[in-house]
C-alpha cells in the first residue's frame, strides 16, 4: 500500500484473513523550510557606496571585497547547513549569522537533512585597475601628448615620470578629481633627445596601472629637427655679421668719425 498526501500522522494495521496486526503509526515530519533570507552588504569604504540590504533574493551583485552577511529564518529543523560553492559547510542555529568578505563569485547553498532548500548567488563586480589612455601628435615644436586616466571608484594618485637616457627620473603629479585625471603637454625635440621614455602611472586602492611612451621612434626626427634649429641659429648670426660688415663698407667715413670722437673724449678727460 502506498500512502499519499500525508499531512498528519496516519494510524494503520496489517490485516490478513480477518486477522489484524497491532496498530502502527506513520509519523509525518514537517519539512524544513526557510521563511526569509536577509542579505546585508558592506562595500569597501573607498568605493563611496553605502551599505545596503536585500531580502529573499536569489542573486545579489556586490563590489569586490565587500563584506556579505546572510541571516536565515528557518523552521522545522534545529540547524541549517550552508556551503560555499558546495564546499566549506557551516552549521547555523537560529539567530546565527554567516559573514564573509568576497573577492570572487560565490553561491551559498542551504540544506536541512541533506535536502537543498535554497541557493543565493553573490556576483562580484571586480575592482579593475585605473584605465590610462595616451595619444601623441607630432608637432613642429615637438611631440604633443594627451593623457586621460579613469577609475570607477577612486584614484589615489596619478603621476608622470620623465626618464632620461642615463636612468634619472623626474616625477610630476597629474591633478585628479578622485575619479579622473587629464593632462596635455608638449615634449620638445630637445627634450626627446635626452629622454628615454615617459611613464604614466595611476594608483587606486588595490594597485597601480602603468603605461609607457617609448621615445626611441622619435629620436631620429628629434636629431634632425635640432640640427636644423642649430643651423638656423648659426645662419642668423652669420647674417648679422654680414649686415654689420656691409654697413661698415658702405659708410667707412662714419666708422672713422666714430673712432675720432671717442679718441677726443678720452684725451679731454686726460687733460
Amino acid at each position: 500500500h502506498t500512502f499519499t498526501n500525508c499531512y498528519t500522522n496516519v494510524d494503520f494495521r496489517f490485516v490478513y484473513d480477518e486477522i489484524a496486526s497491532a496498530p502502527y503509526t506513520l509519523k509525518v515530519l514537517r519539512r524544513a523550510k526557510i521563511g526569509r533570507i536577509t542579505i546585508d552588504v558592506v562595500p569597501p569604504d573607498y568605493t563611496g557606496i553605502d551599505p545596503f540590504q536585500i531580502n529573499n533574493s536569489s542573486k545579489v551583485e556586490v563590489p569586490q571585497y565587500s563584506i556579505v552577511k546572510l541571516n536565515y529564518v528557518f523552521s522545522n529543523t534545529d540547524v541549517l547547513t550552508v556551503s560555499q560553492n558546495g564546499q566549506d559547510s557551516l552549521v547555523l542555529k537560529p539567530q546565527d549569522e554567516l559573514k564573509k568578505q568576497v573577492s570572487s563569485d560565490v553561491t551559498f547553498i542551504a540544506y536541512a537533512a541533506n535536502e537543498e532548500l535554497n541557493r543565493t548567488a553573490i556576483d562580484v563586480v571586480s575592482d579593475k585597475r585605473p584605465v590610462i589612455t595616451v595619444s601623441t601628435d607630432s608637432l613642429e615644436e615637438g611631440l604633443g601628448v594627451k593623457v586621460t586616466i579613469y577609475d570607477e571608484y577612486k584614484l589615489v594618485s596619478s603621476t608622470l615620470g620623465l626618464i632620461e637616457t642615463d636612468g634619472q627620473k623626474e616625477t610630476v603629479n597629474i591633478p585628479n578629481n578622485g575619479l579622473t585625471a587629464k593632462s596635455a603637454f608638449l615634449v620638445t625635440w630637445q627634450d626627446i633627445e635626452r629622454l628615454e621614455e615617459i611613464e604614466v602611472r595611476a594608483l587606486d586602492n588595490i594597485g597601480p596601472s602603468v603605461q609607457k611612451i617609448t621615445l626611441a621612434n622619435f629620436k631620429e626626427k628629434a636629431a634632425s629637427k635640432n640640427d636644423l634649429m642649430n643651423d638656423a641659429g648659426k645662419g642668423i648670426e652669420d647674417v648679422k655679421d654680414i649686415l654689420e660688415q656691409q654697413e661698415d663698407n658702405a659708410n667707412p667715413g662714419a666708422k672713422k668719425e666714430d673712432l675720432k670722437k671717442k679718441s677726443d673724449e678720452i684725451n679731454k678727460k686726460a687733460k
